[in-house]
């Protein structure tokens, strides 16, 4: 036989032995039971039905946030204010709008009024995370440029809400604590009060007090 015959023959065998074993292979594959994308515990799967169920109780509003629901409509405001415990109250007065968004699960507020000789605006999210299981909340206003964040618990009848966080201090340049409640004393009247740590000697006291009537 020639080389060049034999190089062909050589050339034909291993193709030959190349498709048998991927047919073998293919066989051997098709024999074996096929695995469920979506069964418990699959690779990359998961219960369809279970993920939807654990979707909507994560989505759904419920009688946390429906407490939250006193504090919608317009108010007036009185707000007292003091930056240090040594200090006179000081107070102003002010609007105060809140509404339920996308679909009950959030209380929407926005305030305007003059504060220490500036006129003052800003905007608060309160909401119930039910993954949580707690309150949270986010605030900007006019005179800074970050975003509050605070997480919270409420009484039994979800009358009392108490947040807690913290926040860079602009004077001390350092993450300070803060403490805020909502009271809803009836529906046409709530308030809100705040403690921060003191400049003089860093202890807790009551920094503001802001009460809420709803405008009739």
């Amino acid at each position: 036989m020639s080389k060049r015959n034999l190089l062909g023959f050589s050339v034909a065998v291993l193709i030959g032995v190349f498709f048998l074993a991927t047919f073998a292979i293919s066989q051997e594959k098709s024999k074996s039971p096929k695995a469920d994308p979506t069964a418990p515990g699959a690779a990359g799967g998961m219960d369809q039905a279970a993920m939807m169920k654990t979707m909507e109780e994560a989505g759904a509003p419920g009688p946390h946030h429906k407490a939250m629901e006193a504090m919608v409509g317009n108010f007036k405001y009185v707000n007292k204010f003091r930056m240090d415990p040594s200090q006179d109250w000081q107070t102003s007065e002010g609007d105060y709008n809140g509404e339920m968004g996308l679909g009950g699960r959030y209380l929407l507020q926005s305030v305007k009024g003059p504060m220490m000789g500036a006129q003052f605006e800003g905007m608060g999210c309160l909401g119930y995370d039910n993954v949580l299981k707690k309150h949270v909340a986010a605030w900007i206003d006019n005179m800074g440029t970050g975003i509050m964040r605070s997480e919270g618990t409420c009484d039994g009848a979800c009358k009392t809400i108490t947040f807690e966080g913290e926040m860079m201090d602009p004077m001390l340049k350092k993450m300070t604590k803060y403490k805020y409640t909502f009271e809803v004393k009836s529906n046409d009247e709530f308030a809100m009060r705040w403690w921060s740590p003191s400049m003089s000697d860093g202890k807790m006291f009551e920094m503001m007090n802001i009460t809420y009537t709803r405008v009739k």
